[in-house]
């Protein structure tokens, strides 16, 4: 996978996670690594797009893995970015599409005026 893909990727998850925090009036200007922004959202929205993402990726993932995900995309992000400086081909970016996805899917399913 090219560099500017795993570096887009999560840097779109990141913005929708945010989003989603913003609907939510929960929104934070703090910088926050890709997990920690899925835990400030609230458990039912947690539990949705854990679904969606389920849904997306055939999958049938615990909110833990979840995190562990986002962890790996959120590490490739910063690794990737940087990756001239270091060797960052063993970062895990599995499932990267299915979480964006179903991030996205949630924003536009609560707001389709946005769409």
């Amino acid at each position: 996978m090219a560099q500017p893909a795993v570096t887009c990727a999560a840097l779109a998850l990141k913005l929708y996670l945010k989003c989603l925090l913003a609907i939510e009036d929960n929104d934070s200007d703090d910088p926050m690594p890709l997990a920690g922004l899925s835990r400030r959202l609230k458990e039912v929205t947690r539990k949705t797009l854990l679904a969606r993402f389920d849904e997306f990726s055939n999958t049938a993932m615990t909110s833990d893995e979840l995190l562990k995900h986002l962890e790996a995309l959120d590490t490739a992000f910063v690794r990737w970015r940087y990756s001239h400086e270091k060797d960052a081909r063993c970062v895990n970016v599995e499932n990267r599409d299915e979480m964006i996805l179903a991030a996205k899917s949630m924003i536009t399913a609560g707001n389709p005026e946005w769409c």
